[in-house]
């Protein structure tokens, strides 16, 4: 699933203050890597290309032909993948996910003013992002 004109806001339920760069680790994280695909090309990708770039990076996959690359991402997304509403950068990092009028997408900081002015922008879809943790019945 991809989004157009839409604006995911940080999860209710983040720690976050502020939008933060997830720590490099020795094996890349989802979420690092998310981070550094979208930051690198800024409205430039799809949720989708994200994702199967994510997948080839994390395999270390290496195709020889176009023709390879495009039977692995038909394989890739024959199953349900999670849309960026349940992304680490979301939940945890403190970034806001905007996707343009052709679905490509750049993060916010929580605490930056585009965010702001994105959240409040009525021209968009504004969606929250997935809580981590279930609401307890009160």
């Amino acid at each position: 699933m991809s989004y157009q004109n839409t604006f995911i806001l940080v999860s209710e339920d983040t720690k976050a203050n502020f939008g933060t760069e997830p720590p490099f680790k020795e094996k890349p994280t989802i979420a690092m890597l998310e981070y550094q695909i979208i930051t690198a090309h800024p409205y430039e990708k799809t949720e989708a290309d994200v994702q199967f770039e994510c997948e080839v990076l994390r395999k270390n996959l290496d195709f020889s032909t176009m023709q390879d690359e495009e039977e692995a991402r038909q394989a890739f997304f024959a199953k349900p993948h999670a849309c960026f509403r349940s992304s680490p950068l979301v939940k945890t990092y403190g970034f806001g996910i905007h996707y343009d009028e052709n679905g490509h997408i750049m993060i916010y900081g929580m605490e930056t003013t585009a965010y702001q002015k994105l959240a409040q922008d009525q021209k968009l879809i504004i969606k929250k992002g997935m809580r981590s943790r279930r609401e307890k019945n009160k």
